[in-house]
């Protein structure tokens, strides 16, 4: 399993994530879905520890 608990991240003045909280239940098969810009690269790079958290 892994759980992110109150996540923020931005760039400069744009806030990408605010109090994010996430579970993710080994086993499970998830999808990241949203528009472009949204976040969801940055959150796959902060899950590798190639981007660091706020």
């Amino acid at each position: 399993m892994i759980e992110l608990q109150h996540i923020w991240k931005q760039f400069g003045s744009r806030i990408i994530f605010s109090d994010l909280n996430l579970n993710f239940q080994s086993g499970m098969v998830y999808a990241l879905i949203g528009d472009s810009g949204c976040g969801k690269t940055t959150l796959l790079n902060m899950l590798a520890k190639l981007e660091t958290f706020d």
